[in-house]
């Protein structure tokens, strides 16, 4: 049932290769780790609120820039 992550350095796979084995290798086996999937799904998620949330100024200044360059 337990499955071993693949032998892959983590420079050669990077930190995405590396969060998106994590996440396979917590899927697998989502009765062991069951608890690591869901605080990774939920860092996530307050990541991507946060990436939505912060950048509002940034994105209501971006169409006055536009127009000034055309």
């Amino acid at each position: 049932m337990l499955r071993a992550l693949p032998s892959v350095s983590v420079a050669e796979r990077g930190a995405g290769g590396l969060f998106f084995g994590a996440v396979r290798f917590a899927a697998t086996d989502f009765f062991l780790a069951g608890g690591f999937l869901t605080v990774l799904l939920s860092v996530f998620i307050m990541a991507m609120t946060c990436a939505v949330a912060f950048p509002v100024g940034r994105i209501r200044i971006t169409p006055i820039e536009l127009r000034h360059i055309g």
